[in-house]
């Protein structure tokens, strides 16, 4: 045995050293979540030099289990039990509770212990436990605080005598006198007299003592006379409670009006009367009480006793009643414990839920979650594809922006200017085939000017996306003569298009039966497509592959059929068609003659000429498919989501699609995992920022942050000892040949 074969890796080493290059776009994704939980410490502390890890990690989870939900639809919620509501009866062998009021509105004083801060209040408590004071008071100093601070202590206790003895002067001689003295810096001759004729005062003052005297004129000049009579009233209260103006008593003072004086007095109250009953979880009280609500409006429970309803009824309804608590104390219902489905109370909209029961929690599916993931996914990967297709040409089209727009624009105008009785099996065909011909001839013409002028894809694709957006801004606004505009519409747009131009959507295309068949004919077609071409090369494998990939399209299908369920699903066949486009554009590029010259070119120019391959055609060809995909993209969002179109209404997708293709590193069915991340970010945003209180940028700055990693994978490769970058690596990563190549 060679020395090399016994230093070379074994056991998991070995399968993490072979394995982990093909996860590197995944070690990046989960990097940038891991880089994002230190930003959204910071995020949340007070205090940056001194973070508050626990707070952070509780609100990083919370953002991302979110998350989580929104992309997948899945999330663990636990199921309400009789045990859950044990502070609830304690409560009420105190306090009668009754129907006559909310109950969320009676849980409202719970929660807002917990908004004001458990130690706050107790805080605040031992506050007004020395000192008597009421919210006008309260207010009042508060207010001027920083004005004491300023102006300090004793020097506005100094200009009390002043202060009132410009009280006794008319306004007018007030402001007489105290111009005087800012406009001189010793009162003299006729400025003097004039000023002891308005301030009798000066009179009987030595010249220093008049000099001391006109330093606080004109500090009064210069802060006013109302405000500094306003802190010296202030400092006054301050001083018969005792509380010096920069003291620990004055900081809570200003929390406590900072939080609302009111809603501190009541949390105080309310924190007081829990603990004497032992309850130390307020939050959790105030959830019991809504949920008890919940269940009121379900008509589970009823009475106007809710002290006889927790001892008589409560643990029956949750015998009989499935029960599960969602976050912010909002719940899920099944009529019959034994259901299979749930509804859920959001908005007064009604959503079907599947659940699995683990215990005392529940595994939820949400469909619409998923499905508006992957209508969010689509033009992504998609005009992925399109930019990846490019890259792999050697070409870097930046043009995809533009491209959807040439493709979007001739749908909007097909299907909505077409006359009203023509058939969809002739006017939906061809609005796909003007959608992708736009987006190709917009990618043609940069392709033409790189093949035969040299001039560079980068430069003619971004003027290229300007032309675009600014002429279909220009079709839309145009008013005489009107061109594209609805000149019904109260905002600029197109008309809506015909439903004969509309993509169905998947609800609309059949019963369970033809769901089944649908399923069948997918897993035939996957089948066919990944045995038939492998099959004489190594008929094993061709086999195992067209057995797992029909496998896996049976399940898509399934899922699909699952969200279909739904009364109001959105989900359209462009799904299909995304999933033809991407396994199109591999075949094409693996499979054919043009697409092996394709990958020649990009790899090297050069090579590619010396063995026959016409440089310019497939450059002008792989720029034209490209732009045919975003094209695609474009046609697929406006028949299948918006069936209108606005200026300015892609907004960045095009952009989007090089980071997406850059995620995939260029592999068309990686175009699918990394599309549907980069939809299921921008749809989950919402749900994170509303459950975890964080600002919804913080989606950005993690995209930023995958961008980053898989660009500079080197940074990834390092942490997670990932080998370094083998040859055909290196070729998938060619974006560009270079200006002018």
């Amino acid at each position: 045995m060679s020395v090399a074969a016994e230093r070379r890796p074994r056991g998991p080493l070995a399968l993490w050293l072979r394995l982990s290059p093909r996860l590197v776009p995944l070690l990046a994704v989960i990097t940038a979540f891991l880089a994002g939980v230190p930003l959204i410490t910071v995020t949340v502390s007070d205090n940056v030099l001194q973070p508050n890890v626990a707070g952070g990690l509780r609100v990083a989870s919370t953002a991302y289990v979110a998350l989580v939900e929104s992309i997948t639809g899945l999330t663990v919620n636990e199921i309400v039990s009789a045990d859950d509501f044990a502070d609830m009866r304690v409560y009420a062998a105190s306090s009668e509770i009754t129907t006559a009021r909310s109950l969320s509105r009676q849980a409202r004083p719970f929660e807002r212990v917990i908004e004001v801060g458990m130690a706050e209040t107790r805080t605040y408590g031992a506050f007004f436990a020395r000192h008597a004071i009421d919210e006008e008071a309260a207010e009042a100093i508060v207010e001027r605080l920083d004005a004491i601070s300023e102006i300090g202590a004793e020097a506005l206790r100094r200009l009390e005598a002043t202060l009132a003895d410009l009280a006794q002067l008319d306004r007018a001689e007030a402001r007489e006198l105290l111009a005087l003295a800012a406009g001189e810096t010793a009162l003299t001759g006729d400025s003097l007299a004039r000023a002891t004729s308005l301030y009798p005062a000066l009179a009987g003052l030595s010249p220093a003592e008049r000099e001391a005297e006109l330093e606080r004129l004109k500090t009064v000049d210069a802060r006013g006379q109302v405000s500094l009579e306003r802190s010296l009233a202030a400092l006054t209260l301050l001083d018969e409670l005792g509380i010096a103006p920069e003291s620990d008593d004055a900081a809570t003072l200003g929390a406590i009006v900072a939080a609302d004086y009111d809603d501190v007095r009541e949390s105080i109250e309310t924190l007081a009367a829990l603990e004497a009953l032992g309850i130390d979880d307020p939050a959790g009280l105030g959830g019991q009480f809504r949920i008890v609500g919940r269940m009121y409006e379900a008509g589970y429970l009823s009475g106007e006793s809710v002290n006889a309803v927790l001892d008589e009824q409560l643990d029956a309804a949750l015998d009989r009643h499935l029960v599960i608590r969602r976050p912010g104390n909002r719940v899920l219902r099944a009529d019959d414990r034994g259901g299979a489905s749930l509804e859920i109370f959001k908005n007064d909209q009604e959503l079907e839920v599947l659940f699995l029961r683990l215990g005392k929690y529940a595994l939820l599916f949400f469909p619409a979650n998923l499905e508006k993931t992957i209508v969010r996914a689509i033009p992504f990967i998609i005009a992925g594809l399109a930019v990846g297709l490019g890259f792999k040409a050697g070409l870097f089209n930046i043009g995809a922006e533009g491209q959807l727009y040439a493709g979007a624009i001739a749908v909007a105008a097909l299907g909505a200017f077409s006359p009203p009785e023509t058939s969809p099996l002739v006017l939906l065909p061809a609005v796909l085939f003007f959608g992708i011909l736009g987006g190709f001839l917009w990618g043609a013409l940069p392709g033409a000017l790189k093949a035969f002028t040299g001039a560079h894809e980068v430069i003619t694709t971004i003027m290229l996306n300007f032309i675009a957006i600014l002429l279909v801004d220009w079709l839309i606004k145009s008013v005489e003569p009107v061109i594209l505009g609805d000149v019904n519409a109260s905002v600029p747009k197109t008309p809506v298009i015909l439903p004969a131009a509309m993509l169905p959507t998947l609800d609309s295309l059949g019963t369970p039966l033809a769901h089944l068949l649908a399923m069948a004919a997918v897993a035939c077609v996957a089948f066919l497509l990944n045995y038939l071409p492998a099959r004489r090369e190594n008929p094993r494998a061709a086999l195992r592959a067209g057995l797992v990939w029909a496998a896996v399209m049976s399940g898509l299908q399934l899922l699909l059929a699952l969200i279909a369920v739904g009364d109001q699903s959105k989900l359209h066949v462009g799904f299909w068609l995304m999933i033809a486009a991407v396994w199109l554009t591999d075949w094409f590029l693996q499979r054919t003659t043009l697409g092996f010259e394709l990958r020649t070119v990009g790899a090297n120019q050069n090579a590619a000429k010396y063995a026959g391959m016409s440089v310019p055609r497939n450059i002008v060809l792989a720029m034209a498919l490209s732009g045919s995909l975003a094209g695609l993209a474009g046609t697929i969002e406006i028949s299948g989501v918006e069936h209108v179109m606005h200026p300015r209404f892609f907004a960045g997708v095009g952009f989007d699609a090089i980071a997406v293709a850059l995620l995939a590193r260029n592999s068309p069915k990686g175009m699918v995992w990394a599309g549907l991340l980069w939809g299921g970010l921008l749809s989950g945003a919402a749900l994170m920022q509303i459950r975890a209180d964080i600002s919804i940028d913080l989606v950005k700055i993690v995209q930023a942050l995958i961008i980053m990693f898989v660009a500079a994978d080197q940074i990834i490769r390092f942490l997670w000892r990932v080998p370094k970058r083998s040859a055909e690596e290196e070729s998938d990563l060619v974006f560009s040949t270079g200006w002018g190549g």
